[in-house]
């Protein structure tokens, strides 16, 4: 036998050890491949991250207050499904929607609605400019015990909101500071047993963003709407309701500072505060000033998802003559705590709890209502993790 032979022979007896002792192959190792396996073969491509995500959650619990009522609340069983899935289109185009329905029982208690559906598009101009346009269709139909800007005592009423808001917005992006300006057209319809009314309107959009370090950003936001609304009575400031139904014009002036901080790689947290004043062309009874604080969190882990998220809401109509039910002041607050646990099928399905709290008051009014509401079941997520 030759030398080379001889060669040859031990080269492939330890190449065959080598194999034996490595173990068979996994799909992890054929996805992850070592340095040694890189020189005899390329590593495989990187897979295409999936372009939709969908997250369901089904589950029953308890609600404390179905009557909304200040005193002698009854409790009841409640039902509730919840649904968000997105889908990328392309690089540029986003569509997501959501739907909420929860259900009390007896079932003649109306049950509370909520749907939304959203497109995104983005085209980038250049390296510094940005264009984007986003319209958001939505649904919302709750009991409520405001109707149109006054408190119905030991009552609520049934409403149905229709909204669209379309925006057009123009992004300068420097890295660190980016502005921002555009517009936004709004069509809203409210279906109430009391009144129904339709507005149109425009905002003007002004705002600057600051970034530091890709952990915190902080945005300063403004915008002015003029609305003209019809169907709703003309009302005197003492809350009483004129004869005629006059298109009313409605002018708002919004201003918003927000800032998103990513505590850890797997936490982040947002923070805003809303001002908003509002004048109205008849005698005066919407003019308002309205402060809005707003804190959410989520903290993600592979089993485990916090989400916690809660806003305080307070108005005060400044040229009503108060009474009982013509309140100039109301103060809304709303908590909600949820915790999923990815548990089986590779973390795709698991069990949620949520917990939420609403309170509200007004003055001269006193307290409007407490309610409480916990509920628990199953999750379920498919595709890529929702953003």
């Amino acid at each position: 036998m030759t030398l080379m032979k001889k060669t040859a022979l031990i080269a492939g007896a330890l190449l065959s050890l080598v194999g034996l002792l490595s173990g068979p192959r996994t799909a992890f190792a054929e996805e992850n491949p070592s340095p040694e396996q890189v020189v005899v073969k390329t590593a495989p491509e990187p897979k295409e991250p999936q372009p939709w995500a969908a997250l369901l959650r089904i589950g029953s619990g308890v609600d404390s207050n179905i009557d909304l009522s200040a005193v002698g609340s009854s409790a009841s069983a409640l039902g509730s499904v919840g649904m968000y899935g997105e889908y990328l289109v392309s690089p540029n185009l986003r569509i997501s929607a959501l739907g909420a329905f929860e259900k009390n029982l007896p079932f003649t208690v109306p049950g509370f609605t909520e749907g939304e559906i959203y497109v995104g598009y983005i085209n980038t101009l250049s390296e510094t400019y940005q264009l984007r346009v986003g319209n958001l269709v939505a649904l919302t139909r709750e009991r409520s015990v405001f109707a149109d800007g006054t408190v119905l005592l030991d009552a609520t009423t049934l409403q149905s909101i229709v909204k669209e808001n379309l925006a057009v917005i123009l992004a300068r992006r420097s890295g660190v500071i980016d502005l921002e300006a555009g517009m936004q057209g709004n069509f809203e319809v409210h279906d109430g047993k009391i009144e129904e009314s339709t507005a149109f309107g425009g905002d003007g959009i002004l705002a600057v963003r600051y970034s530091l370090r890709n952990r915190m950003s902080l945005r300063l936001r403004y915008s002015y709407e003029l609305s003209r609304t019809t169907g709703l009575s003309a009302r005197n400031l003492a809350g009483g309701a004129d004869s005629m139904s006059l298109p009313l014009i409605v002018g708002v002036h919004r201003a918003r500072l927000s800032t998103r901080v990513r505590l850890a790689d797997w936490a982040r947290a947002f923070v805003r505060y809303d001002f908003v004043a509002a004048t109205d062309d008849f005698s005066g009874f919407l003019n308002s000033r309205e402060h809005v604080g707003f804190v959410g969190w989520i903290a993600e882990s592979p089993r485990w998802t916090f989400e916690g998220e809660g806003e305080v809401a307070r108005r005060f109509f400044t040229d009503r003559i108060p009474t009982i039910d013509n309140p100039n002041k109301d103060t809304v607050y709303t908590g909600t705590v949820r915790v999923d646990f990815w548990a089986l099928a590779a973390k795709k399905l698991g069990f949620f709890a949520l917990y939420r709290f609403d309170r509200a008051s007004a003055s001269p009014t006193g307290l409007l209502f407490v309610r409480h509401i916990a509920l628990g079941g199953i999750s379920m997520r498919i595709g890529a993790t929702p953003q």
